[in-house]
């Protein structure tokens, strides 16, 4: 129950205070004392909720009492009654932090009022019971909360912390302050807690070392006293050894709860749902803080350095030989100095930290957005983290609807075709980049990043010039006619039986050699045997389609500078780009004309 001490040299009106009092029993007590000199022996016995004090009193007065709790009990609101409301008073007594006046002579409804006031405000932080200072502490600093954070595991046992910004100014437990208090309070488990106000102009910050070194240490005492038998607390080491057997039987079954949580916080990371993830991870550090596991997906989805930072600390004491943690933190220690600003986003391909607006990533060097210079930077990305962030990406698309997640999915995709020049990944690109724009019409950037795209398409298909995906230079043979005799040879490769006899008896008119392919792992066959001089090639044909046949010839040195006419049912903007990007030297919309389909033929076969 809170207790609150009246401080008054008029023993007729303390009297007077505690029996009108006393009709507020069920909310809290009241202590007494006729000066300064007698409020601080009470105050060394008892833990005091709010101070009431006259400031004109004989040994001890007001003002030197309030110095005394502006010194050693900082948390405690105090109130001041007096008849003396000089200026200088008044700025005395402020200096020294009090929160409220009661003018002489005192209206005992007001005084009642105040008395409450403190008391419930006070009383707004949240309570709570069954959990490790250890655990509030870093929630704190994952928060950067500025507060005071009491703790109690008993009516005698209380001590405070006095944070800000998530860093430790002081603590103060009994005769301790500092990191003394601090340390002998950390490994304290089961508390009640309070949030209250930082009493900023009282405290002074005395400790000087980081909020996770401050718990490691805490930690490893408490481990070492627990160890050796030493602890401080004997009723705490008896009662651990009491139930170190149920703790034991209960450790798979809460090792299998967390293994869950943390998969929970991964798959709504790897969904870019961060905020979520967040709250998921800190109920799991409510329940066990020494979760490696968990600080490293923390790590992923918090948007602050220091806190980024922290988190793979805690990660690599709890989990050191994890390759994950190590190589997370290796990862970390390479970019940080490059990262000037606080707040980061991270890449959605590596999870390493980038600056907001930064168009690359500093570890795996990927590009994270279609900017200018997009298709003309140098291209050095990590293919293995490519290669994975899209394992990723594909899982999360099979189990939910993410305009983001497509939009990761087909950059990921797109840097691996300028990176690696691999032409299979373009059908993916144009895949999932459009699919962005439908799922999330609102939202401008993704029909802004397409757009990016085809331009940029649109140019390469007008523009052989520029063509860095096939490499060619304007005085490639690919590109100029072949001056070849009648009976050259070409590969037809065609699934409908009728189309391909049209297309044979057509050609073979005029003279040329003719091989026939219904599909495109016959094609592949017929390229290896026959050497054909041209390739006519329906792009939908079953199992492996006319694309992959197309990427599998540019990508060969034998068969890359054989022409390849394709033959389509389409004829779109993006059916157009998707045969440039796979360099398809001309195309025939079906149905078409046999005379154009000579024309084309004879310009490359002369």
């Amino acid at each position: 129950m809170d207790k609150v001490l009246i401080v008054d040299d008029d023993t007729g009106a303390l009297k007077f205070f505690k029996k009108a009092l006393k009709k507020y029993e069920d909310k809290f007590e009241v202590l007494t004392a006729t000066n300064g000199e007698e409020a601080i022996k009470v105050l060394e016995r008892e833990l005091i909720s709010v101070l009431v004090t006259d400031l004109v009193m004989p040994k001890v007065d007001g003002l030197e009492l309030l110095a005394y709790m502006n010194e050693n009990h900082p948390q405690v609101p105090c109130i001041v009654m007096t008849g003396y409301q000089s200026p200088e008073i008044k700025r005395r007594a402020e200096q020294e932090g009090i929160l409220g006046y009661l003018e002489k002579p005192i209206d005992f409804n007001e005084m009642v009022l105040t008395i409450m006031e403190e008391l419930d405000r006070a009383d707004k932080g949240t309570i709570s019971a069954g959990v490790s200072v250890n655990s509030l502490l870093q929630l704190i600093g994952m928060e950067q909360k500025t507060c005071t954070l009491e703790v109690s595991r008993s009516k005698e046992e209380k001590g405070f912390f006095y944070l800000s910004d998530g860093l430790p100014y002081d603590a103060r437990y009994g005769d301790m302050r500092g990191e003394d208090a601090a340390l002998q309070m950390i490994g304290w488990d089961n508390v009640d807690f309070r949030f209250k106000n930082f009493p900023r102009e009282k405290i002074k910050q005395i400790i000087n070392r980081s909020l996770m070194s401050l718990l490691m240490e805490g930690t490893r005492l408490k481990d070492e006293a627990i160890a050796t038998g030493e602890e401080h607390d004997t009723t705490e080491v008896l009662k651990t050894e009491i139930v170190s057997k149920q703790e034991q039987d209960l450790s798979l079954k809460i090792e299998a709860e967390e293994d869950e949580i943390v998969s929970q916080a991964a798959m709504l990371a790897e969904g870019h749902h961060f905020q979520q993830a967040q709250k998921v991870l800190a109920l799991l550090f409510k329940k066990n803080p020494h979760c490696g596991k968990g600080w490293l997906w923390y790590s992923r989805v918090i948007g602050n350095m220091k806190i980024i930072e922290s988190s793979l600390k805690i990660a690599a004491v709890i989990s050191p030989e994890d390759p994950e943690v190590v190589e997370e933190n290796k990862k970390f220690s390479l970019v940080k100095d490059r990262i000037r600003k606080e707040r980061i986003h991270h890449c959605p391909f590596c999870w390493s930290p980038v600056e907001e607006g930064a168009v690359e990533c500093h570890y795996c060097k990927s590009h994270l957005f279609i900017h200018t210079q997009f298709f003309t930077s140098p291209r050095i990305a990590e293919r293995k983290v490519l290669e994975k962030a899209i394992e990723r990406y594909k899982k999360v698309v099979r189990r939910e609807k993410n305009a983001k997640v497509h939009y990761y999915l087909a950059m990921a995709y797109l840097n691996l075709a300028m990176t690696h020049l691999n032409l299979e990944h373009w059908e993916e690109v144009l895949d999932h980049l459009p699919k962005t724009g439908k799922l999330a019409p609102e939202n401008k950037i993704f029909a802004e990043q397409l757009n990016a795209l085809l331009n940029f398409m649109t140019f390469m298909e007008t523009s052989s010039k520029n063509d860095v995906f096939t490499r060619k230079m304007e005085s490639d043979p690919v590109e100029a006619p072949r001056k070849k005799a009648k009976g050259n040879k070409i590969l037809v490769v065609e699934d409908s039986s009728v189309t391909r006899k049209v297309i044979t008896k057509t050609l073979s008119r005029k003279g040329y050699k003719v091989v026939e392919a219904q599909d495109g792992i016959e094609a592949l066959a017929k390229l290896k045997d026959e050497r054909p001089d041209l390739v006519l090639l329906d792009t939908n044909t079953p199992g492996m389609d006319g694309y992959k046949v197309l990427s599998f010839m540019k990508g060969n040195v034998e068969y890359k500078d054989i022409p390849a006419i394709t033959l389509t049912l389409k004829d779109k903007l993006l059916d157009k780009i998707k045969r440039k990007m796979y360099g398809s030297s001309e195309y025939l919309t079906k149905p078409f004309d046999p005379d154009e389909m000579l024309a084309k033929v004879a310009k490359y076969l002369k």
